[in-house]
């Protein structure tokens, strides 16, 4: 049996679970005794690093999460600026972008055609589909255009974060960037 010093009280143990070995903090592996003091991932199990430690993130309910976890199941990518930001939890707080090349789709909204811009959603679900054709349109009254703004370059109708949302409807405004 394979003996390991573990990081946090510097025994040496004997590796007990293959999956143990796995575990870590800050990439050292921990003896099962350690290992069940440490603050786990309540996601993937796996102990938090120190940093996560300081600065925890959490689910819902209030249970310690890991960096990585946190940003799978709470957080997007903004296709504009490409940095990471908390999905939106309630619709008024959902902000989304549609290009110039998803306008010219014929993409419509109360029978008229979408403008490409920055657009804001009111109502849970905004749009409907179904399985066999996918996007068919928004429902009446979920949806408002805050900004007209030709975006181009991308070829994208998701959630964008509040930094851009901020910044382009700034700009089009005339305000400096």
């Amino acid at each position: 049996m394979k003996k390991l010093k573990c990081s946090i009280c510097k025994n040496q143990y004997s590796l007990e679970k293959k999956w143990l070995s796995e575990e870590n903090t800050e990439g050292c592996v921990i003896c099962d005794a350690c290992y069940e003091k440490e603050t786990k991932c309540d996601y993937c199990h796996r102990a938090l690093t120190n940093e996560e430690k300081e600065s925890p993130r959490e689910d819902s309910d209030g249970d310690p999460m890991c960096e990585s976890c946190y940003t799978e199941h709470y957080q997007e990518t903004c296709p504009i600026c490409e940095d990471y930001f908390d999905k939106a939890t309630r619709a008024d707080d959902y902000f989304f972008a549609i290009t110039k090349s998803i306008a010219d789709t014929g993409i419509q909204y109360n029978s008229k055609p979408m403008r490409p811009g920055i657009y804001r959603a009111f109502e849970w679900p905004m749009y409907f589909g179904n399985c066999v054709t996918g996007f068919e349109g928004f429902f009446s009254g979920s949806i408002e255009l805050i900004k007209e703004i030709p975006l181009d370059g991308y070829e994208f109708c998701e959630e964008i974060c509040h930094e851009c949302v901020e910044k382009y409807t700034r700009l089009a405004k005339g305000g400096a960037a």
